[in-house]
């Protein structure tokens, strides 16, 4: 996991690769699904 400017990047082995902003926000870059993009928030952020 890297800190940049915008964020926290982790590239996934699934594929996935989540930015995470301090204020909580995230993009989910590997899917469009809402779902997928919520379950793997919920998994890995909280």
């Amino acid at each position: 996991m890297t800190l940049g400017s915008a964020g926290r990047t982790a590239r996934a082995t699934s594929g996935y690769e989540p930015t995470v902003f301090p204020d909580g926000r995230a993009i989910i870059k590997g899917t469009s699904d809402p779902g997928v993009a919520r379950s793997l928030y919920a998994r890995y952020v909280g």
